[in-house]
């Protein structure tokens, strides 16, 4: 199995929406988000990801169809995308069995583990934890 690049990293759908300022009352939370783009070397995502900033940035942002479509191929543009698989889907089945984690939080863990990559930056999970080779960064945590 190759190594995990540590500049290169999966950023859960909450930074981004930080990042697009769904939340203008935290502004702490948006400096932090938008910094952590500037920081690694490379964001990647997943189908689920782009999903879920779409469907908040819609109920949630009060963004328009085009504003949608603008954000979902950015989105996919700049960012790799870490196609969705069985293998992946099967690993997610694993991890939420032996780490009680939910069921959207083992699909992204299983798509950075099974694609190579050493960490999820998510408000979702809990910071530090290590999953097999791949460990969960609470950007908002660690600076508290």
């Amino acid at each position: 199995m190759p190594a995990a690049d540590p500049s290169v990293v999966v950023l859960d759908s909450n930074i981004w929406l930080y990042a697009f300022i769904i939340d203008p009352v935290d502004d702490r939370k948006r400096k932090a988000a938008k910094a952590l783009f500037a920081q690694y070397h490379a964001v990647l995502i997943t189908p689920q990801i782009v999903n879920e900033v779409c469907l908040n940035m819609k109920r949630r942002g009060g963004a328009s169809e085009p504003q949608i479509i603008w954000i979902a191929r950015m989105m996919l543009n700049n960012h790799k995308l870490i196609p969705f698989s069985l293998e992946i889907a099967l690993r997610a089945s694993e991890l939420r069995q032996r780490y009680s984690i939910s069921f959207w939080d083992s699909m992204i863990v299983a798509s950075a583990i099974e694609t190579h990559y050493s960490a999820v930056v998510s408000e979702d999970m809990q910071h530090g934890l290590q999953i097999e080779s791949l460990r969960i960064e609470n950007p908002f945590q660690a600076k508290a």
